[in-house]
């Protein structure tokens, strides 16, 4: 098939069962007590932030993730200095396809010079869903094998409910750098909120809170 025939069709149909609240919701119920969450821009932050208010409240909720605002394909790096700076916490970057595909590179780096403490979510959807939803063909090849050349010691595709329960249970005892991939629908709800301290904010108690 031409790419013009795929263009005319829908380039990233939805395969998967889950859509990307539903499976931030699993992921983040089951880190750890310890867990540090950096989580990319866009949507998968807002999705995120509101998880955290059902949680723990909106006084309880900022703080304790770092969300990126505007700065899209740097989460894992983010996430990667985190790391090396706080060697006894478990730092968990929570990306996106998009994301991975834009700086690729840092894989590179996170495989090659990555630590034990660094673990790496990325929810593909195979689409910019943030931005319009236009295709990141990321369906296309596999990221996980990526990784895995990059250095990551292992990397993981999961899509049900019960295969991310399993794959979070491996990240979480799993030396790193590894990745677990969970693979998605896209959409998201028509009244998706935002949160409600700045993003200066978010970062003072974010930086707080990684010192508790």
């Amino acid at each position: 098939m031409c790419i013009r025939d795929r263009l005319e069709t829908d380039p990233c149909p939805d395969r998967y069962p889950l859509q990307r609240e539903e499976a931030i919701k699993l992921v983040a119920s089951a880190l750890p007590g310890n867990s540090m969450c950096i989580s990319t821009t866009g949507m998968p932050s807002r999705e995120l932030y509101e998880h955290r208010v059902e949680q723990y409240g909106v006084d309880g909720a900022t703080g304790r993730d770092f969300m990126c605002v505007g700065n899209m394909g740097h989460c894992s790096s983010i996430a990667l200095g985190l790391a090396f700076a706080q060697p006894n916490k478990n730092v968990v970057c929570v990306d996106g396809d998009g994301s991975v595909i834009m700086h690729m590179g840092s894989l590179v780096t996170a495989g090659t010079r990555g630590v034990s403490n660094f673990k790496h979510v990325v929810l593909n959807n195979g689409a910019h869903d943030s931005v319009g939803g236009q295709p990141s063909y990321a369906f296309d090849f596999s990221i996980p094998e990526v990784a895995t050349a990059a250095g990551y010691k292992e990397a993981r595709s999961v899509s049900t409910p019960e295969e991310i329960a399993a794959g979070m249970e491996w990240l979480n005892s799993t030396e790193g750098p590894v990745m677990l991939e969970v693979r998605i629908r896209k959409g998201a709800r028509s009244d998706l909120g935002r949160p409600k301290s700045s993003p200066i904010e978010n970062k003072d108690m974010f930086m707080k809170y990684a010192q508790e």
